[in-house]
């Protein structure tokens, strides 16, 4: 029950906020165009390509499939 007044209580908070538009909602500033939006997601799929192609995104995805596992082969899970 808590959880769902905090969730309102929030909700509330930001309807009434002018800097993030209030009532209205955000609005998106004529500054973004399509060749933005296409490099920024571009470039975040590299990112994620390459993390999950690194040492370090290996281990993370050992620790999500078996912590245990992972911790048998050697990875430092508490890291």
């Amino acid at each position: 029950i808590a959880t769902l007044g905090f969730g309102e209580i929030m909700r509330i908070v930001f309807l009434n906020i002018d800097y993030v538009g209030g009532a209205s909602g955000m609005t998106v500033t004529h500054l973004t165009t399509w060749p933005w939006l296409i490099s920024c997601v571009l470039i975040t799929i590299i990112v994620i390509v390459n993390f999950t192609n690194s040492t370090h995104g290996r281990a993370c995805l050992a620790i999500r499939e078996n912590e245990i596992a992972a911790d048998a082969m050697g990875i430092n899970t508490t890291y």
